[in-house]
């Protein structure tokens, strides 16, 4: 049998063409759900295979990498690069949540194996957004690379230093015993 190429050049995911059953479910899913109109149908009969633009690489292609085609496929003939091979769909945790990237607000499912997120996809059931991410909801957090503050700190000669919390429950009180109403405000998350 002919192997049928891989395509790596984007970012996010791969497409294995070999694991391909040209259900076209991808290419509904970039036209209709995404209204990016890439992905489409190339060659005729046993050569067909899903192509991006003009036959271009999807990682060169007007391709916008909001990962609807990913979602969709039920083959895994299109997969998440950072995701791929971490075990069964059985193993993995999902909990829903909300894309925290801007102000919309939309519904999604994080998939996580071992306390790690493997994966971030759109949730189908959230009237927002009905299932759609954009890129930077859907792959923007994974690779974040900041570290998460867990302590509190305290600017000491323009650096920060980390302090206990009685001790920074402290400071917030004599700071605030000195502050007029009209100047305190709160921000938490």
């Amino acid at each position: 049998t002919k192997r049928f190429p891989l395509d790596a050049t984007n970012k996010y995911y791969l497409v294995d063409h070999n694991r391909c059953v040209l259900c076209e479910r991808c290419i509904r899913a970039c036209g209709e759900l995404a209204a990016n109109h890439t992905l489409g149908l190339g060659k005729r009969g046993s050569k067909s295979l899903v192509r991006a633009d003009a036959n271009d690489a999807l990682g060169e292609s007007t391709c916008i990498s909001c990962g609807s085609c990913t979602q969709v496929c039920p083959t895994g003939a299109l997969f998440f690069k950072r995701s791929a091979y971490m075990g069964k769909d059985s193993l993995t945790e999902k909990v829903k949540s909300v894309c925290g990237q801007c102000s919309i607000g939309c519904g999604t499912e994080i998939v996580t194996r071992g306390g790690n997120v493997l994966q971030i996809k759109g949730d189908w059931d959230a009237p927002v957004n009905q299932g759609i991410l954009c890129k930077a909801g859907r792959f923007e957090p994974l690779y974040d690379e900041r570290t998460r503050v867990t302590e509190p700190l305290m600017r000491v000669e323009d650096k920060l230093e980390p302090i206990s919390w009685d001790n920074a429950v402290q400071m917030i009180a004599k700071q605030i015993e000195n502050a007029r109403a009209k100047e305190i405000g709160v921000l938490a998350s």
